[in-house]
């Protein structure tokens, strides 16, 4: 009994996708070599940007501004076979309120962009200063002083990991490309970037949910017959 209970709960654990990252190869960055199947553009992995840690794991992929002060990005491609695109992301900036009143045209964007083989792309807002500092969690505390000479990409505030979902069942059955980018915005001079971490493709929670205590009561049934 208690090796099958255990085997219940493994099964409704896998169901609930937990682990799972669907077809997104190295979803959480932890596979060896560093950043298989990842593309970058300002950015790579590493397990410490500067203060900044992993949502979980070892590493995570982060992408950042500088040097080009215009835009950064990871992409990846996948087969789409499930309903939802589901991410940590770690937004990080040096724009502040002290820096980007409300209402200036310095809004530093985060988003992320699906491309299909067949053309079909759609463009998924994520985050951005305005929104963070509305939210009131761009908090303005650097793990690590600046320093212009250490060559690490640094940030005076982040959001600190917060978890993502977009619904994506337009690309069902579809390989697409997967775009995370941030980009500046009105100037030149204030750098901003993100981390992510544990990207996958999964059902919605709510269908994997009720597949989970399905797959339970199946189990339970089983036992008494």
């Amino acid at each position: 009994m208690i090796k099958t209970r255990a085997m219940a709960l493994g099964l409704a654990t896998m169901a609930l996708g937990s682990s799972a990252f669907g077809f997104i190869i190295n979803g959480d960055f932890e596979s060896m070599p560093v950043g298989y199947n990842w593309f970058f553009v300002n950015g790579g992995v590493t397990g410490d940007l500067n203060g900044l840690g992993p949502c979980d794991g070892a590493y995570f992929g982060w992408a950042n501004t500088e040097p080009t002060l215009i835009g950064a990005a990871i992409d990846t491609t996948c087969f789409v076979d499930d309903t939802t695109l589901e991410f940590c992301y770690n937004f990080f900036t040096d724009e502040t309120a002290n820096d980007v009143p409300i209402g200036a045209p310095y809004n530093d964007d985060f988003y992320v962009r699906l491309i299909a083989a067949g053309g079909y792309n759609r463009l998924i807002h994520v985050d951005s200063v305005y929104d963070a500092l509305t939210r009131g969690d761009l908090l303005t505390t650097n793990p690590k002083p600046y320093d212009a000479g250490s060559g690490t990409p640094d940030f005076h505030a982040a959001t600190g990991w917060r978890t993502f979902s977009a619904d994506v069942s337009d690309f069902m059955g579809m390989t697409v490309n997967v775009q995370f980018v941030v980009s500046d915005a009105g100037d030149m001079l204030r750098k901003s970037g993100f981390g992510i971490d544990n990207v996958g493709i999964v059902p919605e929670p709510s269908t994997m949910a009720v597949f989970g205590v399905a797959l339970l009561g199946a189990m339970a049934r089983r036992r008494r017959k």
